[in-house]
């Protein structure tokens, strides 16, 4: 079983090795909100140039990615989880909330975009646990 979680722990942190080289540690909120915007622009079907389209399509997977790998932390976690996303989301309506979230709260955009977008997931989908 540890050799099992072993490599489901090394699964999941590969892909940030990928994602630091990119810049993504370094990404805040106030990097994320131009281009999420896009990515909703994209979801809204307005026409987008290459660049845009390229600019969305880099917040759709950080959210996707992000989105997986809480599904995956939490599996792995002892606990509840703390964030009970609707059973039928997707990554498009993710985005939105995480937009939402950062244009409702730019005195926060300094901090990581990781944090800013589990801020926005925990505001809006909070689980509740029976006391």
């Amino acid at each position: 079983m540890k050799t099992m979680t072993l490599a489901l722990l090394l699964l999941m942190l590969s892909p940030l090795a990928v994602a630091a080289n990119k810049g993504w540690s370094d990404q805040t909120g106030n990097d994320m909100l131009p281009l999420c915007s896009l990515a909703v622009d994209f979801l809204d079907n307005s026409d987008l140039s290459r660049e845009q389209a390229e600019k969305a399509l880099e917040c759709l997977h950080y959210i996707s990615g992000f989105l997986d790998g809480y599904t995956a932390s939490s599996a792995l976690a002892e606990g509840k989880p703390m964030v009970c996303f609707p059973a039928d989301s997707n990554t498009g309506q993710m985005v939105r909330v995480a937009v939402k979230w950062m244009k409702d709260h730019p005195e926060k955009l300094n901090q990581p975009a990781s944090v800013c977008v589990f801020q926005a997931f925990l505001d809006s989908f909070a689980c509740k646990y029976p006391k």
